[in-house]
């Protein structure tokens, strides 16, 4: 299955979904932090098939995370988790 970076910062949310792709057969790592998530990210550029981002972090954002590993090839899928809210879905959209 599928190596998986999960980046967010409610725990919570963060575990169950965690404990969901695990059950399914993925192998998970989960970040609750946006500058930890760049330099894993940085570190190890080819090693995630998924990254799951949530936009807004401590630290680097997802919007700046997804624009780091655009720079790397060998990313295929893209995954938001948002609040919905007509500020965030603005600054949500990418180029």
């Amino acid at each position: 299955m599928a190596k998986i970076l999960r980046v967010e910062d409610e725990v919570q949310l963060a575990e169950r979904m965690s404990d969901c792709l695990v059950l399914s057969g993925h192998e998970v790592t989960v970040l609750s932090d946006g500058d930890a998530a760049l330099d894993e990210i940085v570190a190890y550029k080819n090693a995630y098939e998924i990254l799951i981002l949530d936009i807004m972090l401590p630290g680097k954002n997802g919007l700046d995370l997804c624009t780091a590993y655009r720079e790397a090839p060998g990313m295929l899928q893209f995954s938001w988790s948002v609040r919905r809210d007509q500020s965030t879905r603005k600054n949500a959209r990418l180029n």
